[in-house]
């Protein structure tokens, strides 16, 4: 009869929509289980360190997006006092290591700087954990060992190595250390924060000869490291922005961004006695370097 065949009707309907229901939910758990992989594989790879480092990098290019570093500067002198005597003769011998967690087609790899007549320069300076003051109880060994890591490292010619960048790690070192103050338990923490990465901007502005009215196009010119497909990027210029927080607020701020070049003639002896004076014409807006770097 027609009332005995409608609940047929009924239930294949039921059953056909439990059926498509299930097929979304199987699309959606397999859509997941690819985005998950593909967020695991992202161009974006963040990391932190078991001490005082946390680390951004960039799978595409293979360099770092930014290196954290965090000290305090209300901590105990005498509590780091062993920690900061210490000389590299007295740590392990050093060794950059590849970050394992990545696959060996993005990550950036020792290989990639042999022979290539560029520097593995270090973003977070190794010489930090053994200078400043450390949070808490943290190990000045690790600390140090992590600067290794080659997620904290980009490609830089050595005289610029060894010369206008070593002189901007000391004088930051020096900055910081000035501000430090002596512990107080009933006081605000003070805290030191350094952020340094890699800055790819443009090397010249090119116009179109055709048509006046039209807007300028900007030409980006480097060069990579390594070999096809597997290129590690080398950045036109580095910057590094320090900062001094009290109570989550900043009570000061310096940022500075240096053009990746051999022309800025720094030894390394006039980068030991490196002076704000020397440095300030590389003195950036944070707002500008926050707009070229994305961060």
């Amino acid at each position: 009869t027609q009332y005995e065949t409608e609940p047929i009707g009924l239930l294949h309907f039921h059953h056909g929509m439990k059926r498509q229901q299930q097929r979304q939910r199987h699309q959606q758990r397999n859509a997941k289980r690819i985005w998950n992989h593909i967020s695991k594989q992202s161009p974006k790879f963040a990391v932190q360190s078991q001490c005082i480092h946390q680390f951004a990098f960039d799978t595409r290019i293979r360099n770092p997006l930014c290196a954290l570093e965090r000290y305090d500067l209300s901590a105990r002198t005498d509590d780091h006092d062993n920690n900061h005597n210490r000389t590299p003769q007295n740590l392990p011998k050093r060794h950059f290591y590849e970050e394992t967690t990545l696959p060996p087609q993005h990550r950036s790899r020792n290989a990639h700087y042999r022979h290539s007549g560029y520097d593995r320069g270090h973003l977070a300076a190794a010489a930090n954990p053994r200078k400043l003051p450390l949070v808490g109880d943290t190990d000045v060994e690790q600390a140090w060992l992590d600067t290794f890591t080659l997620l904290n490292i980009s490609p830089q010619i050595p005289s610029f190595n060894s010369g206008v960048w070593l002189a901007l790690e000391i004088l930051v070192r020096k900055l910081l250390l000035e501000e430090q103050q002596p512990f107080d338990a009933q006081g605000n923490p003070l805290t030191a924060i350094i952020i340094t990465g890699p800055v790819w901007l443009p090397s010249e502005v090119v116009t179109h000869s055709d048509n006046a009215n039209s807007k300028p196009c900007f030409r980006y010119d480097y060069r990579g490291i390594g070999t096809l497909p597997s290129l590690v990027a080398i950045p036109t210029h580095f910057y590094k922005v320090i900062a001094v927080v009290e109570d989550e607020r900043i009570r000061k701020l310096a940022a500075f961004c240096i053009p990746h070049t051999d022309a800025i003639s720094t030894t390394a002896q006039q980068a030991a006695s490196a002076t704000e004076a020397s440095l300030e014409h590389f003195l950036v807006r944070l707002s500008d370097l926050e707009a070229v770097t994305g961060l």
